[in-house]
């Protein structure tokens, strides 16, 4: 298949100044619903099963939905593998696309080589090709020879919450970071080793920090966005600085609860989405914050994307 860039959820805004000399896209929840996936790219031609169509041409971007075969219309995350298939993960299964169809697996009953649970909240291409599912109980490695799976439950781990794996990211060392509902999860692969990581803060806002939403890894430093937060963590040594909304400080972090990281390659300056609708810039080494000239309504930032081949 043609490599394709897509983005989940609903809207998209574009934006290309002086600020931010590139492609910019953002996705944000709407009333607590979703309609499907848009992607840019060209319509496909190509017969379907009965009850399915093609994807839609809809303003430039293709539409997939339920009636072209997605799992469900409500998308979590979104990857391409080293094939080139696309993964969505929805909240009633994970979607592979390969261009003209789609292929759906969910948790089966009685099948341990199935997903581990039915709600994917997270989908992930590590650096070395595998891709692994995070759930809301449990992360899963697809094996692509098999096209089934294996369930890591990590039942050491203290609660339930630790293993609702939101958002997967990935250090240079081939480590896996794991945002969940209780604390940051670091996986090693090749030893099984896991650790869970709590984000240190006071205790009225202990559970909302530890509430992780997006992760990011740049360089040394795994960028922690929380519903109480945005944290830089020292990724070899676990040191933690922590970035909080100031009512009286126009320059801060502009709304605590922080849904969507991105980094601009070009600057290195990282974009951060929040529950606000605002996106705000912050450069490498800056204390402060830099608002851009979009807003998403009074909607959640959950999706950023930049595309340094635009402009």
């Amino acid at each position: 298949m043609n490599s394709k860039r897509w983005i989940e959820k609903t809207t998209t805004n574009q934006l290309k100044n002086s600020l931010l000399p590139a492609f910019l896209l953002v996705a944000w929840l709407l009333s607590g619903q979703a309609n499907g996936l848009l992607a840019q790219s060209a319509p496909v031609q190509a017969s379907q099963p009965a009850g399915f169509q093609n994807p839609t041409l809809v303003s430039g971007f293709q539409r997939l939905t339920l009636r072209q075969g997605l799992a469900a219309n409500f998308a979590t995350g979104i990857t391409q593998d080293k094939d080139g298939f696309i993964w969505i993960s929805t909240v009633n299964g994970l979607t592979r696309f390969d261009g003209r169809n789609c292929r759906n697996f969910t948790r089966q009953a009685g099948n341990p080589r199935s997903l581990s649970h039915r709600v994917v909240r997270s989908v992930y291409t590590a650096k070395n090709g595998v891709l692994w599912v995070g759930t809301q109980v449990g992360l899963n490695r697809y094996d692509p020879a098999t096209q089934r799976f294996q369930r890591f439950m990590f039942d050491t781990l203290a609660s339930a919450d630790s293993r609702h794996f939101r958002t997967i990211t990935e250090t240079p060392d081939g480590q896996l970071w794991c945002g969940t509902k209780a604390g940051v999860v670091q996986f090693d692969p090749a030893t099984g080793t896991v650790h869970l990581i709590r984000i240190p803060t006071d205790s009225v806002s202990q559970s909302a920090a530890n509430n992780i939403r997006a992760l990011l890894v740049d360089g040394l430093t795994l960028w922690v966005g929380t519903q109480a937060g945005l944290y830089a963590c020292a990724w070899r040594t676990k040191q933690f600085r922590a970035f909080r909304h100031q009512p009286q400080n126009s320059r801060s972090l502009p709304n605590d609860w922080v849904g969507a990281l991105a980094r601009n390659t070009r600057t290195g300056a990282l974009i951060v989405g929040t529950q606000g609708g605002t996106v705000a810039l912050l450069a490498p080494g800056a204390n402060q914050f830099r608002l851009l000239p979009l807003r998403a309504a009074t909607q959640t930032v959950t999706s950023l994307l930049f595309n340094v081949d635009y402009g």
